[in-house]
């Protein structure tokens, strides 16, 4: 069975655009959209974006898209027991 790195999901829900701040403290909305983007992306195209999306996690990209991974990063480390 694979997994998920850390990176995948912060990549996988960037890139699927399914969450919005308000859902984020809501356990069960980031499950599931996590798994409605796995369902929805080519597993090639998250693999590529996940190293993209560290970086972005690190402070380089717009503002409110560093702001956005960094409040992602904090919610998949809660919910999902992974951190970067």
């Amino acid at each position: 069975m694979a997994h998920l790195s850390f990176a995948d999901m912060l990549a996988l829900l960037i890139e699927s655009g399914g969450l919005v701040y308000e859902e984020l403290d809501d356990d069960q909305a980031v499950r599931d959209a996590l798994a409605f983007a796995l369902l929805a992306t080519d597993v090639v195209m998250f693999e590529d974006k996940a190293a993209a999306v560290l970086t972005v996690l690190h402070g380089r990209g717009e503002r409110d898209t560093v702001k956005w991974a960094r409040a992602l990063a904090a919610t998949i480390t809660r919910v999902f027991g992974v951190a970067a």
